[in-house]
C-alpha cells in the first residue's frame, strides 16, 4: 500500500521500472490465481504461499531504495528525496530498447 492507503502498482517499483512489465492479453490476476494453484498441487501450505509473496513484495520494495556515498567516505547511506522515474518516461525507455531490437 502507498502512503495514502491505495495499493502500488507496477510502475511503482525500480525492478520493473523499464515500463516493459505489461504483456498485452495477460490478466495478472489470472497469472496469480494460477501460481496459487501450482502451489496447492504441490501441497505448498497456505501461510507458506503467503511468506513466499511477502518476501517478493520485500524484493520489490527494496529495489525503490536509492544509495548514496556517506558523509565520512566510509560506507552509504540511504538516499532521501530521489524522484522517481514517470510513466511516460518508462514506457518512453521501454519503446526506444523495442525499437533498437528491431532495427
Amino acid at each position: 500500500m502507498s502512503a495514502d492507503g491505495k495499493p502500488l502498482g507496477v510502475d511503482d517499483f525500480g525492478a520493473l521500472a523499464s515500463g516493459c512489465a505489461e504483456a498485452a492479453g495477460v490478466s495478472d490476476a489470472d497469472m496469480l490465481s494460477e501460481l496459487q494453484a501450482a502451489f496447492e498441487t504441490v501441497s505448498v501450505a497456505a501461510a507458506t504461499q503467503e511468506e513466499v509473496v511477502g518476501l517478493l513484495a520485500g524484493v520489490l520494495h527494496l529495489t525503490n531504495v536509492a544509495f548514496v556515498p556517506a558523509a565520512d567516505g566510509e560506507g552509504a547511506a540511504v538516499a532521501e528525496g530521489q524522484p522517481r522515474r514517470t510513466r511516460s518516461r518508462r514506457r518512453a525507455a521501454c519503446s526506444a530498447a523495442s525499437n533498437s531490437r528491431r532495427g
